[in-house]
């Protein structure tokens, strides 16, 4: 025999974009299971990272400058020895991973590390996907290791290498 509730106390309701967001997640698991898995960086840090002879640190910033705002990004911070580039993390997959109740729109962050040496440049690269950019809630997923967009990072350093690289080859 089943004892009603009484009405004081109703059975909670489940909204229906927490059942969507659900479905949703269940959808997408047999998705992130099936994708396969990028080889590792073949670098000392197994992360984005050159190392660049006979540039300046001035040269390889102007070059990765042009390089990463031609992919949307904007430089949010610059110093002697990094640049931050940040851009919005606008796609459905970083939003519901990453986004949260107070801002469901996470930002992308690339921050490019660079120490001069005696013969050049070692630059080095963090990529991370921000939840509750710029609030006292924020919080950072470093993906700089064996995803796709830390392979693209290192393939645009490469470039930078070789442009620098290649011009001084040029000249001499």
């Amino acid at each position: 025999m089943r004892i009603p509730q009484p009405a004081i106390f109703p059975a909670p309701r489940k909204s229906r974009l927490t059942r969507m967001v659900g479905a949703i997640t269940v959808a997408l698991i047999p998705a992130l299971g099936s994708c396969s898995s990028l080889p590792p960086l073949d670098t000392p840090s197994g992360k984005p990272e050159v190392f660049i002879e006979g540039a300046t640190k001035a040269q390889v910033m102007e070059l990765l400058v042009v390089e990463v705002m031609g992919w949307g990004y904007s430089v949010s911070e610059q110093t002697d020895f990094s640049l931050l580039f940040i851009k919005d993390a606008d796609d459905l997959g970083s939003q519901l991973l990453f986004g949260s109740q107070y801002n469901s729109t996470p930002q992308k962050q690339l921050r490019c590390t660079l120490a001069q040496t005696g013969s050049g440049v070692n630059l080095v690269g963090r990529f991370a996907i921000v939840t509750n950019p710029g609030s006292g809630f924020e919080k950072g997923n470093d993906l700089s290791g064996n995803t796709e967009a830390a392979h693209d990072i290192q393939a645009v350093f490469l470039r930078v290498k070789e442009q620098i690289e290649g011009s001084d080859s040029l000249e001499g």
